[in-house]
């Protein structure tokens, strides 16, 4: 059974929690980089 798999076949809330903030995470600190790659002065 995977990680965070529910016995009754379904997901726990927590893995689904541990899964959405690193995209948020990556969204935020991808935009700040290209910022600085288009405006490098």
């Amino acid at each position: 059974m995977p990680a965070g798999a529910d016995p009754r076949g379904g997901w726990t809330p927590a893995p689904a929690r541990a899964t959405l903030p690193p995209p948020a995470k990556e969204n935020r600190m991808i935009p700040a980089p290209f910022r600085v790659a288009r405006h490098p002065a």
